[in-house]
């Protein structure tokens, strides 16, 4: 069984397939048949289901736009894992970068509201400030989760 047809029990094995077929308008043996890979005429596993056709959407688009939405919908923050290469570069240097990138949050913020309003125009600049924040961050987590500054350079 595929990754996205067990990722699709387990998300309706609390509710129940029928509570959640009624919910949006489905019979419940469509979302049986998704998640299982059962169509009278296509071999058992092999029917796309609703979770692959969405991610082979989003990749067809070629950006993550849809996947932005959604997490947008259900309020989640979307921060897309970051390709860590910290060959030869101490902890040092990335704490540093975060330290910087900081201080440049902090003072976009302190420029916006030095006359005590902050615009949609100065709110949008603190956002890309925060964008490459939580990036930077991730990328000093990850490093450090793949065991990159474990050991004495």
């Amino acid at each position: 069984m595929s990754k996205t047809r067990q990722v699709m029990k387990k998300a309706t094995k609390q509710r129940g397939i029928q509570d959640i077929a009624d919910e949006i308008g489905f019979h419940s043996g469509t979302i049986y048949n998704q998640q299982n890979g059962v169509k009278p005429y296509e071999p058992c596993g092999k029917t796309p289901n609703i979770v692959d056709s969405f991610i082979n959407l989003n990749r067809a688009c070629q950006n993550n736009i849809l996947l932005e939405y959604v997490a947008e919908v259900f309020q989640f923050i979307l921060i897309k894992n970051p390709t860590v290469d910290t060959a030869d570069t101490p902890a040092i240097a990335h704490i540093s970068k975060i330290l910087k990138e900081f201080a440049s949050l902090i003072d976009e913020i302190a420029t916006a509201n030095d006359d005590n309003i902050i615009t949609m125009a100065e709110s949008e600049n603190i956002r890309l400030k925060w964008e490459v924040m939580k990036r930077i961050l991730e990328e000093f987590v990850v490093s450090c989760e793949k065991g990159a500054f474990s050991h004495a350079k």
